[in-house]
C-alpha cells in the first residue's frame, strides 16, 4: 500500500469525524493538529493588520472586502506556520500591494520550494462535499504543495473573540490538473494533512543526506517534474520502481513525464501499469484518455474517460474531454449531456466564469449544423 493510498483513507476518516464536531486539537507548536483557535492578542494583531491594509488600498476595493480578503487569508497562514513551526518562513506582515507573489511559504531548507495556503468559510458541516479551493495555473506552476484551511465562523462579525480554524488537508500541485487556467479540489480529494510535515521533508531530503528510501525518489521525481526538469525526473521514477514494481505513483507520474517529452507509447504503458495494481485510480483513466485521443483513437479515449467518469463522478475534466471527443466523432447528444454535466458541475462550485463559458460551449453545440 502506497502512502497516498494511506492518507486518503485517514482523510476519509477524519471527514467523517469533522461532520460530528470530533477533532484532534493540539496546541503545541510544530505538532499537527486538525483544530487550531486564534484568539486574543493574536486575533487583535490579526485584525489591525487587516484594517491598515483595507485603509491603505481602499481605492481599489470596498474597505471591509479588502479587510474580510485578508482576515481569511491571514488565518489560514497562522495555522500553517503554527502547525510547521521551523520548517517554514515567516507570515508576511508588510503592508504592500501585490500580495506574495503567490507563494504564501517557503520550506527553511529549500527556498525553492513553495507552499500555496487556501481557506474558506464554512458553517455547516453538512454542506462538506460543496466546499473547494482553487488555485490558478500560475499558483500551481509556482508551489509544490496546496494546503486547505476551513475557517469557522464569520469574518464579518468584528465582535467575535475567536475563530475556529480546520486543517482540511493538503495535495501536491503535481497531482491537480488545470481547466479554464484553474483547478478546484474538494476536501474529499485532499490527502490527511498529518503526512503533510514527512511529505515536505521527503521533498528535499535525497539533497540532504545519501538515504535512497522508495518515497525519497518519488518525491524527488516529482519536484523534478514541477520545474520541468523530465527526464530527471523520470531518472528518479525508475529508482522508485527498482525497489517496488507495485508503486501506483511512480508508473503514473512517470507515464506524465514521459507524455511532457512527447513519448506517448511509453506514456500508454505507465498509465496501464498504474490502472493493473488500482482500478480505481481515475486520473490514469484520464490521462490515458488524453494520449489516446492525440493519437486519434477517439473510441478507446471515451472509454478511459468514462471509467475515470465512474470512479469520480465529478471528474469535471473527464466529462470536458469525453464531450470534445464525442463532438469530433459526431456524438453530438452525448457531448451535450457531458457539457451540461460540467455546467451543472460548475455551478455547485460557485465557478460563475466557468458556468457561463460552458453554456455558451452548449449553445454553439446547439446551433451548430453538424459536429
Amino acid at each position: 500500500m502506497d502512502w497516498i493510498t494511506v492518507l486518503r483513507a485517514q482523510q476519509a476518516d477524519f471527514i467523517q469525524r469533522l461532520k460530528f464536531g470530533c477533532l484532534l486539537r493540539c496546541e503545541k507548536e510544530g505538532l499537527h493538529s486538525e483544530l487550531s483557535v486564534i484568539h486574543g492578542d493574536s486575533l487583535k494583531r490579526l485584525r489591525d493588520f487587516c484594517w491598515e491594509m483595507a485603509d491603505k488600498f481602499k481605492r481599489n476595493a470596498p474597505v471591509r472586502k479588502i479587510f474580510i480578503n485578508n482576515m481569511q487569508g491571514k488565518l489560514a497562514e497562522e495555522v500553517v506556520k503554527s502547525r510547521l513551526a521551523g520548517t517554514v518562513s515567516k507570515v508576511d506582515y508588510e503592508i504592500k500591494h501585490g500580495g506574495d507573489g503567490q507563494v504564501d511559504f517557503r520550506l527553511n531548507s529549500d527556498t525553492s520550494i513553495g507552499i500555496q495556503v487556501k481557506s474558506c468559510q464554512c458553517w455547516n458541516n453538512q454542506f462538506l462535499d460543496k466546499v473547494s479551493w482553487s488555485l490558478t495555473e500560475e499558483e500551481i506552476k509556482k508551489n509544490s504543495v496546496l494546503v486547505c484551511i476551513l475557517i469557522k465562523g464569520k469574518l464579518e462579525d468584528d465582535q467575535a473573540k475567536s475563530f475556529n480554524l480546520i486543517f482540511a488537508g493538503f495535495l501536491p500541485t503535481n497531482m491537480m490538473k488545470t481547466t479554464y487556467g484553474k483547478s478546484s479540489v474538494g476536501i474529499n480529494e485532499l490527502l490527511y494533512g498529518g503526512g503533510l510535515h514527512n511529505y515536505l521533508t521527503g521533498l528535499v531530503s535525497p539533497k540532504n543526506n545519501n538515504s535512497h528510501e522508495l518515497s525519497d525518489y518519488v518525491s524527488l521525481g516529482s519536484l523534478c517534474y514541477q520545474k520541468g526538469n523530465y527526464q530527471e525526473a523520470i531518472n528518479n521514477y525508475n529508482h522508485a520502481l527498482k525497489t517496488n514494481l507495485n508503486l501506483v505513483k511512480a508508473y503514473y507520474c512517470r507515464g506524465l513525464a514521459y507524455l511532457a517529452l512527447q513519448d506517448k507509447q511509453q506514456s500508454i504503458k505507465d498509465f496501464t501499469n498504474a490502472i493493473k495494481i488500482d482500478s480505481n485510480f481515475a486520473p490514469a483513466y484520464y490521462n490515458r484518455g488524453l494520449v489516446y485521443c492525440y493519437i486519434e483513437k477517439r473510441e478507446v479515449a471515451i472509454a478511459d474517460f468514462t471509467e475515470a467518469i465512474k470512479i469520480n463522478p465529478n471528474y469535471v475534466a473527464a466529462y470536458i474531454h469525453r464531450g470534445q471527443t464525442l463532438v469530433q466523432i459526431g456524438e453530438k447528444q452525448g457531448a451535450l449531456a457531458d457539457f451540461q454535466k460540467v455546467a451543472d458541475l460548475y455551478l455547485k462550485q460557485g465557478r460563475q466564469a466557468d458556468y457561463q463559458n460552458t453554456l455558451n460551449t452548449i449553445t454553439k453545440l446547439l446551433h451548430s449544423s453538424s459536429c
